[in-house]
């Protein structure tokens, strides 16, 4: 009778110890699907943010490139031989409409050693500076005062990306509206923070001279770049 009762104890531990195995097999099987899905959302996640970003990124990269070659355009309507044009104010327009900026064109600045050539647009704003130099401050080109040019540093050749590259003495060219090339030497170069704008201010009156200013990217100062005309 013992052994009966033990015998169907005994049973019942091995199917409920099967039942409890069973469940637990479940269990884990249920967790291993749930950290598949889990794994698939997340990777599929993954995949959707970096490829919107270099969607993004692309088209940042797309805008600025276009902007940053405008002015080409402006140059072939506004180059230096058109400045020694008798006709020059009839071939050139005094406005200009891009995007619903509207600026004019003060002047090229050329300066051979860094292998640039642009025109100088007359205001300044984020838009504008991804096309051309622009007049940060200051007068039209080659008047007296301190005329302060601002341009970005792209990490390459465009626009003043070498402007860093300057050394004291080195030469600027500036034609004006008016046809005149005027030279400038480099008597300072500095690095100073982008909150700092006393390079703005004229040395002393009466003197015609040119500040350049552009960004250092690595780090986040600001290039100063100062010359006085030469006579």
């Amino acid at each position: 009778m013992n052994q009966i009762l033990i015998s169907k104890y005994n049973g019942k531990n091995k199917i409920n110890t099967v039942h409890e195995k069973v469940m637990d097999n479940s269990n884990i099987k249920n967790k291993s699907i749930n950290k598949k899905y889990i794994f698939i959302i997340l990777f599929f996640a993954s995949i959707t943010v970096l490829f919107s970003s270099l969607i993004y990124m692309s088209y940042s990269f797309y805008i600025d490139y276009t902007k940053s070659n405008m002015y080409n355009n402006l140059y072939n309507n506004y180059d230096i031989a058109k400045l020694y044009a008798n006709t020059y104010e009839n071939t050139v327009q005094e406005n200009i409409v891009v995007e619903d900026d509207i600026f004019s064109i003060i002047g090229i600045i050329k300066i051979d050693k860094i292998k640039i050539s642009y025109p100088i647009l007359s205001k300044i704003d984020d838009e504008l500076l991804k096309i051309a130099p622009c007049r940060f401050s200051g007068p039209n080109a080659n008047e007296v005062g301190n005329l302060c040019i601002a341009a970005h540093n792209y990490n390459d050749s465009r626009f003043f990306g070498n402007l860093s590259k300057l050394n004291i003495n080195d030469e600027i060219e500036l034609y004006s509206k008016n046809g005149k090339m005027q030279k400038y030497i480099v008597i300072d170069k500095y690095e100073t923070n982008i909150n700092d704008i006393s390079c703005t201010l004229p040395s002393s009156p009466n003197v015609t001279e040119l500040t350049l200013l552009t960004c250092n990217n690595l780090t986040g100062g600001r290039i100063i770049v100062k010359a006085k005309s030469v006579i």
